[in-house]
């Protein structure tokens, strides 16, 4: 177009609607050879090292390149490592529960915690049903209306007072 019609080759490039770059670009052959021998030597002194270890490893030897083309390099020549799996623990054997025939055989340990907003301040209680009739024995440390906690309270008996302890205290995991 230039040579055609006269007109330079930065007036050509903005008629056709292209930058001069585009225009002028070569493009070059990757010449990745060193990086393929210094990353050759590098795992078989250490076979087991990773890219990251690799890449910084090059820069202390003093080498410059590019972290994303040594990672093309890198992978292009096979020296990714496997992720180790996550080890999983053996699956528990699973035992079935135990089901109370009388009261005051299991007794189900609850902790539960409560922040209201309209008290300012954090509430925590023990909540011990029996697992038989699912009885309330003794919220300890309930708050009452007027705002004290008190351990123990005429309507809610200690545990253990009225009928004996437990055979087997159970707690709630959730």
């Amino acid at each position: 177009m230039a040579e055609e019609h006269g007109v330079s080759i930065r007036q050509g490039c903005r008629t056709a609607g292209i930058a001069d770059s585009t225009y002028r670009y070569e493009r070059r052959e990757r010449n990745d050879a060193p990086i393929i021998d210094a990353l050759n030597k590098l795992v078989e002194k250490h076979p087991a090292i990773g890219f990251w270890q690799a890449h910084h490893r090059l820069r202390l030897m003093g080498h410059a390149w590019n972290h994303k083309r040594v990672y093309r390099v890198y992978t292009a020549l096979g020296l990714n490592i496997r992720r180790r799996a996550k080890k999983r623990l053996p699956a528990r054997a699973k035992q079935q529960l135990f089901q109370p025939s009388a009261p005051n055989q299991v007794w189900s340990l609850d902790f539960m915690h409560d922040s209201p907003p309209h008290r300012g301040g954090v509430v925590e209680w023990t909540h011990v049903p029996d697992a038989e009739h699912y009885r309330r024995l003794q919220p300890a440390g309930a708050p009452h209306r007027d705002g004290h906690v008190a351990a123990g309270h005429a309507r809610y008996p200690r545990p253990g007072a009225v009928g004996g302890k437990p055979r087997a205290p159970t707690n709630d995991p959730g």
